[in-house]
């Protein structure tokens, strides 16, 4: 049975972030069985990142030598990037005595705009910094959510995407412009705007 304090967690973090977003699946459905079986809870996130504002973006192609190539280049000004996919392991001792466990990170396979390495290594430092032996899950996914795992360079204007060698920029760059204007259109058409215009039959 799942403790107290951690089914409260979850079951506000679905409110926040709806049913699309977070998921509580039983420890047997885990990615990493091993770890699984030590959790109390496994919670799935899917998370759409969403920046401040309109940013510019810099995807940046780098070599299988990790030198950059400036010739495969491309910006873009974007508000949104594609959801990063995680699996956190709750351990029983959770949030008192023991940490969450980053278990599984991915992105949306049509725009891997960062290597799945660098970005776990960077989200699990983030985890770190959100624990503070009391309930973080909210904390970390809203510092996932707003980007803070991303390279901004010249402050927060704008932000450097070096997706793994191999991946084609261009049509790297094309997705995210595709999601862009897939969240644009939608954000439009959930929102009512008034009008001026008054018609008379």
């Amino acid at each position: 049975m799942l403790p107290e304090d951690q089914a409260l967690e979850i079951e506000s973090l679905e409110a926040i972030y709806g049913p699309d977003v977070v998921e509580l699946v039983p420890p047997a459905a885990a990615s990493d069985d091993a770890t699984a079986d030590l959790a109390s809870a496994v919670v799935r996130v899917r998370l759409p990142v969403e920046l401040s504002q309109t940013t510019l973006v810099r995807l940046v192609q780098s070599g299988e030598d990790g030198v950059e190539r400036p010739a495969s280049e491309l910006q873009l000004r974007l508000a949104h990037l594609p959801p990063v996919l995680l699996e956190l392991l709750l351990p029983p001792a959770y949030p008192a005595g023991s940490p969450p466990q980053l278990a599984l990170v991915g992105l949306d396979p049509t725009a891997p705009f960062c290597p799945i390495p660098s970005l776990r290594q960077c989200l699990g430092l983030l985890l770190e910094q959100a624990y503070d032996q009391s309930e973080c899950l909210w904390v970390f996914l809203e510092m996932v959510r707003e980007g803070h795992f991303l390279d901004r360079a010249a402050g927060a204007d704008e932000v450097v995407l070096r997706p793994a060698p191999g991946v084609d920029v261009a049509a790297l760059g094309g997705a995210l412009s595709k999601y862009e204007a897939g969240v644009l259109g939608q954000t439009f058409a959930e929102t009512t705007y008034p009008c001026g215009i008054w018609c008379v039959v």
